[in-house]
Order: C-alpha cells, then structure tokens, then sequence
C-alpha cells in the first residue's frame, strides 16, 4: 500500500534529483566517506536546510533538528509550519536572518513555501563571492548569538 501512495506521488523527485540508495554512492560504498567523523563534514556547509518534523499546521514544536543548528553555529533556512521563525523569535531573543536574506517563506506552507525557499537557495547560490562571504559572516554572527541563547536555556535548567 504505501508503494502505491510512493508510485503515484506528484513528486517523483527532489528538485529534479533522483533519490539514489546510501550504496550506491561510491564515497559511502567503500567507506571512504564512514573513516570521516559526521562533525569534519558538517564544517563545509554554510547554512543548514532544516526539515522539522511538523510542517504544516497551527503548530511550534522546534526540535534537535532546529537546536542541531543552533550547537553547530549555523545558520539555517526552516522548512516548517507557518509562522515557525517568528515564533522562534518570540523565545527567549532568538534571531533569524531576515536582515540578510527574505524571510518572507515564514509567511507560507507546504510546497508554497518549499518553492519560496528553493528561489531564496538560488538566490543566494548566485550572489558574487564577495558578497556571499560578507552574508555568511553576518549570519555567523546571528548563529553564535543563537547558540549562547540556546546554550544560557540548557544551563538554566
């Protein structure tokens, strides 16, 4: 039953990029890539894409997923329910980083906002190096800040 529901999905891909096995990943398959700690892979990514778990609804609920980025000093784009980063604004003096790049997905659900949030990638995949390094280091202001908030709540409890 659910490989019906998979085979007759509207989406029959990622973006356009085919979901492939672990094993067929020629890095994974000759454990080239299992030597390596998950952590020495993490530091080559500039902002996290997190997928909560609730994504539509009236609904906050962060989870390790969210607080993963925040450890990690990352910044980070939400695909979640509506609303999701104000709410996280409201706790506790959380920031996001709508003074460096549109925020506006926060507004939209589903694949709305799936769609917004691949047209911001693009958007800050094109922006001329110079540039892209002056937004990352903002943002990695933004992500620290993040981190001592979120570091102040787990001490605090």
């Amino acid at each position: 039953q659910a490989q019906a529901w998979f085979d007759s999905s509207p989406v029959p891909s990622i973006q356009g990029y085919n979901i492939q096995d672990q094993y067929k990943i020629p890095e994974l398959s000759t454990g080239e890539m299992m030597s390596k700690l998950i952590k020495d892979h993490y530091r080559r990514f500039n902002i996290e894409l997190v997928c909560e778990t609730y994504t539509l609804g009236n609904t906050f609920f962060p989870t390790e997923k969210t607080t993963r980025a925040m450890v990690g000093n990352k910044p980070f784009i939400v695909y979640g329910p509506r609303g999701f980063l104000t709410n996280l604004q409201q706790q506790e003096n959380f920031k996001t980083f709508s003074s460096l790049w549109d925020e506006s997905y926060d507004q939209l659900e589903g694949l709305s906002r799936w769609n917004a949030i691949v047209k911001l990638i693009d958007y800050l995949l094109s922006l001329p190096t110079k540039e892209w390094c002056q937004v990352i280091q903002e943002a990695s202001t933004i992500a620290q800040h993040n981190r001592h908030i979120l570091k102040k709540i787990i001490n605090d409890c």
